[in-house]
């Protein structure tokens, strides 16, 4: 075995390792990560208990903070086959936060949980209040 072909097989190993590598963060950032430790996080930080997390529906959409997005989209931009799925370069999901304040109140406070994941970046978290 020449220092070529030993080159060669490092360098494809290489590559081989880095789209495997950047494929599976994005799938368990889609799909897999609960994103538990920064919803808790922010609503500390406002001085609120979380209470109930769930995806957003037909109904939550009418006191959205964000705009709502289109029912159905076509992707020109690149997509990556992973385990039989494909999946898109970029991507948001939206959750809905129902919490409490820590100090006892009973009257409940509405958040809006945007997460934006795209190809080989950090997921961006953007918390929002829902409209009255």
């Amino acid at each position: 075995m020449s220092a070529s072909d030993i080159f060669t097989f490092l360098l494809t190993a290489g590559i081989f390792y880095v789209i495997i590598r950047i494929t599976y963060r994005l799938f368990y950032r889609r799909y897999l990560k609960d994103y538990d430790q920064e919803v808790n996080d922010f609503l500390k930080a406002k001085g609120y208990k979380e209470y109930n997390r769930y995806p957003s529906s037909s109904d939550d959409w009418k006191k959205a903070p964000f705009k709502k997005p289109p029912s159905f989209s076509i992707s020109l931009g690149p997509t990556i086959k992973f385990m039989g799925m494909r999946l898109p370069a970029s991507k948001k999901e939206y959750f809905v936060i129902e919490a409490f304040k820590e100090s006892g109140s009973k009257k409940s406070t509405t958040f809006w949980l945007e997460i934006h994941t795209v190809l080989a970046s950090e997921p961006k978290l953007t918390f929002r209040r829902s409209r009255r």
